[in-house]
């Protein structure tokens, strides 16, 4: 849910170098494990649901291990991935494609590895009687912003012919639908479109979902990000996972439903409602599952997508030049033979 999911952006670095140091250490010098430490930690971009079901999947059946990894994986909080990335608190993190841009252009040394979604469901959902269904309606009402969105402000106003100084802006936590659903605020930016707009209409308040594609910004979504050092440093390690990862989510295409109901009966995150997490699996199939990864392979990068990003952030605001994606994408998928469907 979350891409923007849902969003998800800046905070303080914090700096630790422990965890660096311990990846030093189980890599040789040409990239590969030295065995001495195969863990990975992993740091999403929202709550366990079954948004992230192949990095819990892979890990809770035993694929990781049997990868020769030892992999944790959290769920996301109110701190960006990518400032964790840089902390060395994790070491990949999960973001969408517009985030990587901004990050990198603030100077922070990351490189895209694979991608979940092939275009980021990000979305603003408002509710109907605020009577918004539109960005050019939204001045004039109150936009509940997600902590990790901040940086997509720009983009926001710009779709709204307006300036980020003239929206009525309410600061909301990454995960909460309570402010909307209690009319504190009109809507909310950024949710995925197929997750919290269900869960609300769920309580009685009927939305109105406006995507990012509405709003202009064409961009992969879950992006499976890494410090540059980390990839130099653990190559061999990071191909296993995300052939890992990617066998996972093949197992999600082949039943959704059943993907759905045991990330509610595992209870990763607990009070999930199995009627939101099975349509939501539905829903994000064909994100998933395109003709290009039916080429490439599940979770393979995409070069022109990401030109076609970088344009579009530069011309909206979102960076202040278009950003060279080129040197941000080491994609890992045709190493690791990820299934093509």
């Amino acid at each position: 849910m979350n891409t923007l999911r849902l969003g998800r952006h800046v905070a303080a670095v914090v700096a630790l170098v422990a965890m660096a140091a311990t990846s030093a250490c189980g890599s040789s010098a040409d990239g590969s494990s030295s065995g001495k430490d195969s863990s990975l930690t992993v740091g999403l971009s929202y709550i366990g649901t079954v948004e992230h079901y192949g990095p819990y999947y892979a890990e809770e059946e035993g694929l990781y291990r049997k990868a020769g990894l030892s992999v944790k994986v959290e769920p996301g909080s109110d701190t960006h991935p990518a400032t964790l990335l840089e902390a060395g608190r994790i070491d990949i993190g999960v973001m969408d494609a517009p985030d990587l841009l901004q990050f990198v252009e603030k100077g922070a040394d990351l490189v895209a590895i694979a991608t979940e979604f092939q275009s980021a469901p990000l979305a603003m959902i408002c509710r109907q009687d605020s009577g918004v269904t539109s960005m050019s309606e939204l001045q004039g009402h109150r936009l509940g912003l997600k902590t990790y969105s901040r940086p997509y402000l720009s983009l926001v106003a710009h779709a709204a012919h307006a300036k980020p100084s003239d929206l009525d802006i309410v600061p909301v936590g990454n995960a909460d639908v309570s402010t909307i659903i209690a009319g504190k605020v009109d809507c909310i930016f950024a949710t995925y479109a197929f997750n919290e707009p269900r869960a609300i209409e769920a309580q009685g308040v009927k939305v109105n979902v406006i995507t990012l594609a509405d709003m202009g910004l064409p961009a992969q979504g879950n992006v499976y990000v890494v410090t540059r050092k980390t990839l130099e440093k653990r190559r061999a390690d990071l191909v296993a996972w995300v052939k890992a990862t990617a066998d996972a989510w093949s197992t999600f295409l082949d039943d959704p439903d059943a993907a759905a109901t045991y990330m509610v009966d595992k209870q990763f995150t607990t009070g999930l409602e199995i009627g939101q997490q099975k349509y939501q699996a539905t829903a994000q199939v064909p994100y998933l599952n395109t003709t290009w990864t039916a080429e490439h392979g599940l979770l393979a990068l995409n070069p022109e997508a990401w030109k076609q990003t970088s344009e579009v952030a530069a011309a909206e605001g979102l960076t202040t030049k278009a950003v060279d994606p080129a040197p941000l994408l080491d994609d890992l998928t045709a190493a690791a033979g990820t299934p093509k469907r």
